[in-house]
């Protein structure tokens, strides 16, 4: 019985959730919903709870990553839950978020443009005063210079473990969105957007009136198509250059 309390006090100053006795009931998941039900489902009723969610593309244009985000923050604001936008690439448009219906006295809007490293630091920081439910990180390309707000030396993985873990301390939602090469974060949930696709009616030119625009999202070899009315999108999260 000491060895059992001996370890279970070394047990208390790791990470919450990666040790544990295999005794231990089997905690469910608390989910946030998206917005979307297509997209709860395959996420298994919503976004997880103290994970970070790597939304990625391997388009070169537009893919609706932003716009997905930006549901899930107008459904949260919503329902009076506190979220946050990072925004390292400095390209959210709030106006559109409240245009859309979002409270955007429940939206902290952290202006960039910020390094990555600035990003990170900025969602940890908000992690720590506590309570927001839901936070976007929209970071920028790959910069090889250091930037003040990242540890000299600290790789990017690294910086996103130590993150992944205040994420997991804080269950909170984050997404994350990256300009460029996507970074592989190590225990996130990884979801992948194909490019957007618009459906349009008339003929070409000034007579086309856009019916809606779709995309699709993979997760685990899983895929739905999402797809938005035109007015929809926007309302909530067609930002120029920002998708």
């Amino acid at each position: 019985m000491a060895a059992r309390e001996q370890l279970a006090k070394v047990i208390t100053d790791l990470p919450s959730g990666v040790v544990r006795w295999a005794s231990a009931p089997t905690e469910e998941i608390p989910r946030l919903s998206s917005g979307m039900p297509a997209l709860d489902g395959i996420l298994g009723g919503g976004w997880p709870r103290g994970r970070i969610c790597s939304v990625r593309t391997d388009a070169l244009f537009s893919t609706g990553r932003t716009s997905l985000a930006a549901h899930t923050v107008t459904a949260a604001s919503r329902q009076g839950l506190l979220t946050a936008w990072i925004d390292g690439n400095a390209s959210l448009d709030p106006a559109s978020l409240r245009a859309g219906g979002a409270d955007l006295e429940r939206i902290l809007w952290v202006r960039g443009p910020l390094s990555f490293g600035q990003s990170l630091t900025a969602a940890e920081e908000v992690l720590r005063a506590g309570g927001f439910e839901v936070i976007v990180v929209r970071t920028a390309g790959r910069r090889r210079s250091f930037k003040p707000g990242r540890r000299r030396g600290e790789s990017r993985t690294a910086a996103w473990i130590r993150l992944s873990r205040a994420v997991e301390r804080g269950r909170s939602v984050l997404l994350a969105l990256s300009d460029g090469t996507p970074d592989a974060i190590p225990g996130s949930v990884p979801l992948k957007v194909d490019t957007s696709r618009s459906r349009w009616a008339g003929t070409p030119g000034l007579s086309s009136l856009l019916l809606g625009t779709g995309v699709r999202v993979e997760m685990d070899g899983t895929g739905v198509d999402l797809e938005t009315v035109a007015m929809e999108m926007l309302q909530i999260g067609t930002f120029r250059a920002a998708l």
